[in-house]
């Protein structure tokens, strides 16, 4: 399922995958959004989260979820180098989400890794 389903499927505003060092590597975003500044403030982001946890001594998260009035962001590990990140209205639910996030994730992993 390519993000464009993703993003219909959760009735998404915005999914994209950013690298960790913050480039837009594919994205579906609303007209007007800069994909530029979407994706190195997602990274930021994460990477304000790992260092928080890195000085707790504990492992960095494989999810980030940032609500809003109107909306709900869930930043998720794609794979070792890139993030998901998803953009949904504030009345999506947030763990029927990440669920639907982790399933697409888990599917695209096994894609990637099935030969030919």
């Amino acid at each position: 399922m390519p993000i464009e389903e993703l993003k219909s499927a959760v009735d998404a505003v915005a999914v994209a995958i950013v690298s960790d060092d913050g480039l837009m590597l594919h994205s579906v975003l609303p007209s007007g959004v800069s994909g530029e500044s979407f994706a190195m403030m997602s990274a930021t982001i994460v990477g304000a989260a790992a260092t928080v946890s890195s000085d707790l001594k504990q492992t960095p998260p494989d999810h980030i979820v940032v609500r809003g009035v109107d909306f709900t962001t869930i930043l998720a590990r794609f794979d070792q180098t890139s993030l998901l990140v998803t953009v949904v209205g504030a009345s999506a639910d947030p763990d029927q989400l990440l669920h639907r996030i982790d399933e697409f994730i888990l599917r695209q992993r096994a894609l990637a890794a099935a030969p030919g």
